[in-house]
């Protein structure tokens, strides 16, 4: 049988304190004396509040792995004033700037191989495809890496190689068109233009006694810059292909890899 003493821990701990005259709600914090919690017990009040403050914390947990993901990546903008302006002088972005930077390697390799001597230009033309190749991985890094600040994680799908073949007569023949996978299908908002990435086989020649053509994948284009006057993606009807027309024939590529990108 309950001690006296027991019985009122039970009568105040556990009985409810919803529709108790003496305990008016208030929108005066000083003059509340109601629970805004979903329970009126103050045994449940307590563990409501305990299970929300779990909650908070695993997203503060989540926040703080994110945000050290993104000062890897990305360094610590805040401890050194000088990583934004030294951003800012080569693109907008840090996704911007690995592009243009692979570009001008590109550009540094194909100069090499024109007018560098073939004793060196071999271990140069090794190097430029292997800063590209990290350029590439880290771009990709941080485009999948959910990025400090609260942006939105993308997905990278590979669909493979696709034929863009040059314009001709008729506008049919300038679409190239690749399969969607089943499993794909469902993880595509169809009501979204399609975002996509164009990497081509780049080759830079080393000239010497013997010519040799050194070939790395480079990315030519991504459609988040919107320039339609290249290319352009659509989904056919069926939702079971990734349509790309090709709107300058001097864009003509052999067999790139296209990856679909899903936000």
């Amino acid at each position: 049988m309950a001690t006296p003493q027991q019985q009122t821990q039970y009568d105040v701990l556990w009985l409810t304190t919803e529709g108790n005259p003496l305990l008016p709600a208030s929108a005066v914090p000083t003059m509340n004396k109601t629970l805004f919690t979903n329970a009126k017990q103050v045994i449940k009040a307590i563990n409501e509040v305990f299970k929300n403050n779990q909650i908070t914390q695993s997203s503060l947990d989540s926040f703080i792995k994110n945000f050290n993901i993104y000062v890897l990546l990305i360094g610590d903008t805040y401890a050194d004033s000088t990583l934004s302006p030294k951003l800012t002088n080569i693109a907008n972005n840090v996704i911007l700037a690995l592009d243009s930077l692979s570009s001008a390697i590109k550009k540094l390799d194909d100069t090499v191989g024109k007018k560098a001597d073939s004793r060196v230009t071999d271990d140069i033309a090794k190097s430029i495809e292997g800063i590209n190749k990290s350029i590439i991985s880290m771009t990709d890094s941080i485009k999948t890496g959910t990025g400090g600040g609260g942006s939105v994680a993308q997905q990278i799908f590979n669909l493979g190689p696709c034929n863009l073949p040059s314009s001709s007569t008729s506008i049919y023949n300038s679409v190239g068109f690749i399969a969607i996978p089943a499993e794909l299908q469902s993880k595509i908002d169809f009501l979204k233009p399609p975002r996509i990435q164009i990497f081509a086989s780049c080759s830079g020649n080393v000239n010497g006694n013997n010519k040799i053509s050194k070939s790395f994948n480079a990315l030519v284009y991504d459609s988040i810059n919107f320039d339609s006057k290249r290319y352009r993606a659509g989904y056919t009807t069926d939702k079971t292909y990734l349509a790309i027309l090709v709107c300058n024939s001097s864009d003509a590529i052999y067999a790139p890899q296209i990856n679909l990108i899903i936000e």
